[in-house]
């Protein structure tokens, strides 16, 4: 996809935008993911098992069960540029994204003002390898669990050069 403009999209299943299955080759550049919606899984875009690079776009206002922007499950992802904003909302974990058994790495990416009603206000990873890189998280929100990056199972995670401030949960400072 280049320039593409995904808006009002809205699916009864995975991935409101964008549905990417095993063995896709997926690469977005200049793209923007405006109010879609999932009933289940990846309110924009929901990969599985799939290779995805998306660079200089934008997710905002998209909503979802699980990952209110992206919904990751043994795909591996790499967002470059991006912005997740405007409150990309999951009623369950991952506001902007959940990663399962996924690897998954944001360069230059700022995540802000989005909300998980479990955790995760920003990020859920579970199970799963995370690299943030000169990233802000800033101003998310979720109802347990950390308001700005929750790691959850033995793959942990790599922050650097990052900002993460002002992310609650259930209305207290927590990171």
């Amino acid at each position: 996809y280049i320039d593409t403009m995904f808006a009002l999209c809205v699916t009864a299943g995975r991935g409101g935008g964008s549905l990417n299955d095993a063995y896709s080759l997926v690469n977005a550049f200049g793209c923007t993911f405006l109010a879609c919606l999932a009933f289940a899984e990846g309110g924009s875009m929901c990969n599985l098992g799939a290779n995805v690079l998306v660079a200089r776009s934008a997710f905002q206002g998209s909503n979802a069960t699980d990952g209110g922007a992206v919904f990751n499950k043994a795909a591996e992802s790499a967002f470059v540029n991006c912005i997740f904003e405007f409150q990309n909302h999951a009623s369950r974990d991952g506001g902007c994204i959940f990663d399962q058994g996924s690897t998954t790495s944001l360069t230059n990416c700022l995540l802000v003002g989005n909300l998980a009603g479990h955790v995760g206000g920003a990020i859920h990873h579970e199970d799963a390898k995370l690299r943030v890189t000169n990233c802000t998280i800033v101003g998310n929100a979720s109802g347990s669990g950390a308001g700005g990056i929750e790691l959850l199972g033995s793959d942990g995670g790599e922050v650097s050069n990052s900002i993460l401030w002002g992310n609650t949960s259930n209305g207290v400072s927590n990171e």
